[in-house]
């Protein structure tokens, strides 16, 4: 009974604001990187011409983005490894190779959107064509992605 008192003594339960913090984990950080203003510039414009035809697109892709989010994480968490180091270590390159391309297509993809959603943004504010501005958000997502720095663009 003496072993049961001294755990009950030394346990000093803590609750606070920062705790919850270690229970989100990278859950927080992935959804905030989906709203950002050029994801919520495309879902308007297309809203608003289509209506809720495309609504189905937003569903399926927010739980297919769930499902790989939780595998790549649980990936991540016993082999320290990222997608593409997994793909390339345990795969043979007959089949990482396609993966890997249709990775980078996906994040191509991923990116096309983001330049949409500037250029409109760009419309939006100075009445810029969407061809130009798609030019110019292009342009300055090279510089940032050659330079390896966001300074340049901040300035």
């Amino acid at each position: 009974m003496k072993l049961l008192d001294k755990l009950k003594i030394n346990h000093k339960p803590r609750s606070g604001g920062l705790d919850l913090l270690k229970y989100i984990g990278p859950g927080l950080l992935v959804t905030v990187g989906f709203i950002d203003p050029g994801n919520w510039a495309t879902n308007l414009a297309a809203g608003s011409e289509f209506g809720y035809a495309l609504l189905w697109v937003v569903t399926f892709s927010s739980i297919m983005l769930i499902i790989i989010q939780h595998n790549v994480a649980h990936l991540g968490i016993v082999t320290g490894l990222c997608l593409s180091e997994a793909t390339n270590k345990y795969m043979p390159r007959s089949l990482s190779r396609p993966i890997l391309r249709s990775a980078m297509l996906a994040s191509i993809s991923t990116s096309l959107a983001e330049i949409l959603g500037g250029a409109i943004a760009l419309r939006m504010l100075f009445g810029m064509p969407i061809k130009i501005g798609a030019i110019i958000i292009t342009l300055a997502c090279l510089v940032m992605l050659f330079s390896n720095t966001y300074s340049k663009i901040e300035r």
